[in-house]
Formats: structure tokens, sequence, C-alpha cells
């Protein structure tokens, strides 16, 4: 055995859109071994997301241990809010404006390597390693610090390291099934790697897959799916197999370790339709779209400007970073933008060619919005679609509240958004009984929830404790409480105190520091570069994000 791995005492483990609804009958049945001894030995139970339970809010929210109005960000996009009022920007790690747990832990001495986890690139300048996850343009960037380390790593992995796979959604279950395995293999493999390379105290690996599988390939184990694929029906549990199989055979690496947290960013369930919120603005008189006419004059000039880019990069990632071009904004007063139920009021200030006043105008056009949304029904089975719809202020708190979108919109169970503008002009379904309101999922037949899980295993905690309840908030807070150190003030959760042994909080009670000042992270932004952000957004499409 490697001494460096002996120096190891915290291990954080990621399992993306792990829910115990789907999970919950695999552990009865013994099928995820590793995973449910962790949970014997520990305190487990439902980890609630962000608002919205979307990866690129979700995980900052999890290691900077605030709310996105304090991180400031709020989806994987957000209105560019400069000259050209249809630009748009992808966020990145260099958008999170406040201190994430690694850098607090690299003040107290605490090494930290880090492995896919999403939003971290481009990669913190860090004491440890890391390997940036989704956000990355791809293994061609810097998206792995030290800089000087990522040749011996590509090379250690034979030049195949995958941070996304290379299918999208239209693959058949087998072969998507087998690149996410793939995948996995992977993402272990380079986890021993540099667990043997670097000294570190702390390590974070985050497994992607079950993710993208869940989102893919749910239609394989609901009869009820509208494209209902049978045949695969454990095609998600194989993925989840290799996940346990990989924490498995790290977890023996590291025999030392001492505090072990596994948790998920939100949870999944199926989804049978989605809702063009854009659509349904249109309708209800809040957005204009430019005469369709102008599409093809569009899609010429900017063909014109990206000669260099490859036409499948330009159909899949320009055309996205630029369509909200389609939109009248001289007589737009609302629209949905991103990879939820995110809408902005075209107000004046905020953007280029805003037409809302601030006061009585904003609040009208909000509680019509709200009002009309929140009685949506689905003319197929009469039943409403929206759970609610929610205002900024009452659900962010912080410096950056005002880059939030202005209403955010939470579906009920087995509806989802439509993600793209591009979509309102690819498919000519306006005529229909809905008006174009309604149209299948595209891709996923598995869409986000507020469910996640958490599993803690630690000398200091509960074992075989089951049922609690945390919002993902509480994972930073409880991490420093675990090592001993002071929780900042500034932070938006608590620690989980129901998880811990009743000596271990009374030996050692829960201390605060800091005074509640944010401790800020990056002064400026370190935006994708043209080409950088026409391969997320690619990339993104792929994955049904986008």
């Amino acid at each position: 055995m490697n001494m460096v791995y002996l120096q190891m005492k915290t291990i954080i483990i990621g399992i993306d859109a792990a829910t115990f609804k789907l999970i919950g009958a695999w552990l009865d049945r013994g099928e995820l071994p590793n995973l449910k001894s962790l949970i014997e030995g520990g305190a487990s139970g439902v980890l609630e997301s962000s608002l919205p339970p979307l990866s690129p809010v979700a995980w900052p929210t999890f290691f900077t241990g605030v709310n996105p109005g304090k991180h400031g960000i709020f989806d994987f996009v957000v209105p560019q809010g400069n000259d050209n009022p249809s630009a748009i920007k992808f966020n990145n790690l260099s958008d999170c404006r406040v201190e994430p747990f690694w850098a607090h832990l690299n003040k107290k001495g605490i090494r930290t390597g880090i492995i896919n986890l999403p939003m971290t690139f481009p990669p913190d300048k860090l004491k440890g390693f890391m390997v940036a996850g989704l956000g990355s343009p791809g293994t061609d960037s810097d998206f792995v610090y030290p800089y000087e380390l990522k040749g011996e790593f590509l090379k250690a992995l034979d030049g195949k390291y995958l941070i996304e796979i290379d299918n999208d959604l239209s693959a058949t279950p087998s072969v998507y099934r087998a690149q996410l395995i793939e995948m996995v293999k992977i993402r272990k493999k380079a986890a021993l790697f540099l667990l043997k390379k670097t000294a570190i105290d702390l390590f974070t690996i985050v497994f992607t897959a079950t993710d993208r599988a869940q989102h893919g390939l749910w239609k394989c184990l609901d009869s009820n799916a509208p494209e209902f694929k049978p045949g695969f029906e454990d095609a998600i549990l194989d993925v989840y197999r290799e996940v346990d199989k990989a924490i498995g055979e790290i977890l023996e690496a590291v025999p030392s370790v001492e505090h072990i947290i596994v948790m998920s960013d939100h949870g999944m369930d199926a989804v049978y339709r989605s809702v063009d919120i854009n659509r349904w603005l249109e309708l209800n008189g809040y957005l204009r779209f430019k005469d369709m006419s102008l599409v093809s004059n569009l899609k010429g000039q900017m063909n014109r400007v990206y000669m260099g880019v490859k036409r499948r990069l330009f159909k899949k990632g320009a055309a996205l970073l630029r369509s909200s071009q389609y939109i009248d904004w001289k007589n737009t007063k609302a629209y949905h933008l991103g990879s939820w139920g995110n809408i902005y009021i075209n107000t004046k200030g905020r953007f280029p060619w805003g037409i809302v006043d601030y006061g009585k105008d904003y609040d009208d056009i909000r509680e019509g919005i709200i009002c009309g949304l929140k009685a949506l029904v689905d003319p197929l089975n009469g039943a409403l679609v929206v759970k609610d719809v929610l205002k900024r202020e009452d659900i962010y708190k912080g410096e950056l509240v005002s880059r939030a979108p202005d209403l955010l919109v939470l579906w009920q169970n087995n509806y989802t958004s439509v993600k793209s503008i591009v979509e309102r002009f690819t498919k000519k379904e306006n005529s229909s009984i809905d008006g174009g309101v309604f149209k299948p999922p595209r891709g996923i037949s598995a869409d986000h929830t507020m469910d996640g899980i958490f599993v803690i295993k630690s000398p200091l905690v509960l074992s075989a404790t089951k049922g609690l309840n945390a919002n993902i908030l509480d994972i930073c807070p409880t991490l420093y409480y675990m090592l001993g150190l002071e929780i900042p003030t500034h932070l938006d959760g608590t620690v989980i105190t129901k998880a811990f042994k009743r000596d271990t909080l009374e030996q050692r009670p829960i201390k605060y520091s800091g005074g509640g000042k944010t401790c800020s992270f990056r002064g400026e932004s370190a935006p994708y570069t043209e080409e950088n952000a026409q391969l997320v957004a690619e990339k993104l499409k792929d994955l049904g994000y986008l």
C-alpha cells in the first residue's frame, strides 16, 4: 500500500441525481453492497436540493455552503446584459462569488484533491489537485490543475479520460449504457492514480454517469414513458452497480479514511411532457418573436461569421448561443431562458432594450404570469402542471439576488420545461389544441427533483440512523464540524446535528467565526472563449440541458 494513502482522512463521494425513489429497492435487494454498508454504518436521509434543482446551481451551493443569492450562479446560462440584448453567457467557476470549501480548508492547512466536481472549470489553483468536471470544454483545455500534471494524468489513462460521454441522448440504450459504464471505470482509474500521485488530506469525486443514465434510460424501466423501450430494464442499475464497485475500490485503497460523505445534488423522476414557457408567454401577450422570415436571414449571417467553425458546432453551439435573437425585444415583457423554469422580466436598466419599469408595471406582470402559469392545465389529462411560481426575493438572499431570474417555475411530477428557444422555430406544433405549449420531453425521459440523498459515516456519527432530512446547504458546515473547524457565520446551512452522537455534540460544541462577512472568491470573471462556449453549448445540448 502506498504510504501517501495514509494521509487521507476524509472522502466526499458525489453520486449525481441519486434518489431513494430509485435506489431504495436496489439497496434492499443487496444490489449496491458498498453503498448499503455505508448506510448501515452511518447516518442517512433525504437531501433537499437547491432552487432550482439543477447541477450548475446545486453543486456550487454544496461547495460554498451558501444560497445562489450569494454565490451568484442560477443556471448554466445567464443573459449577458451588454449592448446586445440577445447575448447569453455560460457560467463557470469564475462566476462563483463565495469561497468554496477547498479554499477554506487550504487556509487551514488541509490539502484537497477534487475530480469531476461540476462547475469547477477553470480549475482553481488549490493546494492539491483539481480535475474539472461538467462545464469543461474538453480534454484539450486546461481542465487539470496543477497544469503540468495534465500530460502525465492523460498518459496514465491512455489518453481516454472522459469528462462526458461522446454519445448524445439519441444513442441506443445499449450503446449509451456501455459508454456510461466506461466513463465510471475511467473516473475510478483517475482517482486511484491521483491518490497515489499527490499527498492530500481530503478527496472529493463526483460520478455523473448516474445522472446521465437516468435522463436517458428511465424510459427503459417505465412502461408509462412516451418512448418506452423494454428489454433494458436494468440499464440504469448496471451503471449504479459500476459506481458502487468504484466506491468500494476507492475506499479499499484508503484504509485510513475516517470521515465519509456520500451525496447527490438532486433527485430524478420520470418526465412525460415538456412545457414551452416561451410559447405560453407569447400566447399570453408577454413575449413577441420576430417575423419568421428573419430566421433564414439570421442563419445566413451566423454562417458567414463562423465560417471557420465546424458545421456540427454551428448547428448545436453557435445557434444556441444566439437563439434569443429570435425575440422582438422592443415588444417583449418577459421571457424564459435556461435549463429550468427561469423567467426574466425585460426591465429597464437591467437589459439594454428593457421596456418594463420597476414598480407597479413590474409587479403586475409578475403577478399575471404567476396566476396564469399556476392555472395552466394539460389538455391531455386536465392536470395542473405547475406546482408553484416563486419570486426571486422569496427564495434567495444576498448581494446577488438582483442577478437572479425574476421568477422560478416549479413543476408538478412528470413535467419539465422546453429548454431551447430554437425549438420554437424547428417544431411546427403551434396549430395543435394547446397552441404548441405542450411537447414531448425531447430526448430525456426523466428530469430533476428536489429529493437527493446523503450518507455520513464517521466515528463521530450515529450508525444505522436512517430517515433524516437535510438541505444541500448543510453539507459544507457539517464537513467543517467533522474536521474540528469553526463554522464561518456567512454559511446559510447548519450542521446536521441529528446525525451525530450525543457525546460528540457535548464534547465538541459547534463553534462559529467570521462575524457574518461573506468570504469573496474571485474578483474578475474569466469567461469562456467563443469556441469553448460553443463546445460547452454542444455538450449540454447532447445531454438534454439545452
